[in-house]
């Protein structure tokens, strides 16, 4: 059956069923029929533009240019300042770099903190240290009152940062703390990095042998094994 019979017979039906005048049901059937091909124009319009920026965005995708992605091999990563010596670390879940604390992943991204408490915990990549500022701290211990540098670090640049806290030289190396200062001397050590303490062997008379000095009664052992076989 040709297309034209089909609608033929369909107009026959129409006007059987609704009781429809043949001009004004095939006027209604024509309207119908010329926003449907409208509708269809527009889709297929829509389709090409979807089609165009799939295109576009596979392209960006796929073929980076060479400055960027020799950017991004140098330096895998994004260092964002999060606070006073304190720094956001973002790197790509697909890179195997494991720097800091772990504050937050999303489906792409690791999101590190890295600051100078990490720095004693973990190696920092030498990279990340020259990024943030990060320069090696060095050896010193206050001790009666004196704070005395252990290496080769500059002792002018020791009076020039903190010499708020400092009296005199008492030395080629030390420094006499001012009374009362030694604390905050202490704080703002640390914070640079330096950790001015001298280690100590533990005394043996500090050292003693644990005992216990109670007993369980039967109900409190009867529970614990209650509960242990429960989760065996």
């Amino acid at each position: 059956m040709s297309l034209k019979d089909r609608k033929k017979r369909v107009l026959q039906a129409l006007r059987v069923l609704g009781g429809e005048s043949g001009p004004d049901l095939e006027t209604q059937i024509a309207i119908v029929e010329n926003a449907v091909k409208n509708a269809s124009g527009m889709l297929g319009g829509l389709t090409g533009q979807l089609q165009e920026l799939k295109d576009d965005y596979h392209s960006l995708i796929t073929a980076p240019s060479s400055d960027v992605l020799d950017g991004f091999l140098k330096h895998p990563y994004c260092i964002v300042p999060r606070g006073e010596r304190e720094w956001f670390l973002i790197v790509p879940k697909f890179i195997d770099l494991q720097v800091g604390w772990l504050w937050q992943q999303t489906e792409s991204y690791n999101i590190f903190i890295i600051n100078r408490y990490v720095d004693w915990l973990v190696t920092i990549p030498r990279v990340i240290r020259d990024a943030i500022g990060f320069t090696k701290p060095f050896n010193a211990v206050i001790k009666d009152q004196v704070l005395h540098v252990k290496d080769s670090y500059p002792p002018e640049d020791v009076w020039a940062k903190y010499k708020l806290h400092l009296v005199r030289r008492e030395g080629p190396k030390a420094f006499r703390v001012k009374k009362g200062h030694e604390f905050d001397l202490i704080a703002n050590l640390i914070r640079d990095g330096v950790l001015p303490f001298e280690p100590m062997p533990v005394s043996k008379e500090d050292l003693r042998e644990p005992s216990v000095k109670f007993t369980l009664r039967e109900s409190i052992v009867d529970s614990l094994l209650y509960v242990v076989a429960g989760r065996c």
